[in-house]
């Protein structure tokens, strides 16, 4: 704590940071929380900032701050969660599961740990597992989890609309409400993004399939083979197309 500071400033800092969060002026809020943290460093202070720079679209700063506020308290949820949410924009799904289901061992009857958790295993090509966590946020709540995500994530690309992986979250997100037409422009906005990620095309692939378009989800496989030869999951995916599409022949 600084010298000849009322330790009650720190309070009341955290306070307008969190009701500027709530207005959506994330930079006043940074500079709340900031000021907050600089009087006397608290967990909620460090979260505070990391949601309020991963809304700014800085993640790499937001997961530093989040991680800060972890070492302070590991059991504390919103860190875990917010974290989680940093760095699946970063394009991490696998630093992102393991904070979002560490969120989720806290709190089992979180909706929206759930959901993220789905979201990220959805990027990861472990369906079965994320439908687990989609089933268990439905049941919590789930259509007003996938509402909230998907705001923030349409906040997000707004302010960084060249980032892939948050149109790839925005796509798998909208596939849960069966918003299959807006999921498949939005993951076909993450592939013209990053047109090397065998990952997204296998994503692409997913929505076209669903949605009963089995040419164009075996051409996406096709390119996501290219990139990687070796993805089991591109090669798995193609081989459940063929048996479709010689089921409706």
């Amino acid at each position: 704590r600084a010298a000849g500071i009322d330790p009650d400033d720190a309070e009341i800092r955290l306070a307008m940071g969190a009701t500027l969060r709530e207005l959506e002026r994330h930079g006043e809020a940074l500079e709340a929380f900031g000021a907050s943290e600089r009087i006397c460093a608290s967990y909620g202070a460090r979260v505070g900032a990391g949601v309020a720079l991963r809304m700014m679209g800085r993640h790499a700063e937001a997961a530093s701050f989040l991680r800060r506020a972890i070492e302070m308290d590991p059991s504390g949820f919103a860190a875990r969660l917010e974290a989680g949410k940093a760095l699946s924009s970063m394009g991490d799904a696998e630093g992102a599961l393991g904070e979002l289901e560490r969120a989720v061992s806290i709190d089992a009857g979180s909706a929206e740990a759930r959901f993220w958790a789905g979201l990220a295993l959805r990027a990861l090509g472990r369906d079965a597992e994320a439908r687990g966590h989609f089933e268990a946020a439905r049941e919590g709540g789930g259509q007003q989890a996938a509402e909230r995500a998907l705001d923030e994530l349409v906040q997000e690309s707004q302010r960084a609309p060249d980032n892939p992986a948050v149109h790839e979250r925005i796509a798998h997100a909208l596939m849960e409400i069966r918003a299959h037409g807006e999921a498949l422009d939005a993951m076909s906005r993450s592939a013209a993004l990053d047109p090397q990620s065998a990952r997204v095309h296998c994503s692409l692939a997913q929505v076209l399939r669903e949605m009963g378009r089995l040419g164009g989800a075996l051409e996406a496989l096709g390119r996501a083979l290219d990139i990687d030869p070796d993805s089991a999951r591109a090669r798995d995916m193609r081989d459940c197309v063929l048996r479709d599409l010689g089921g409706a022949g």
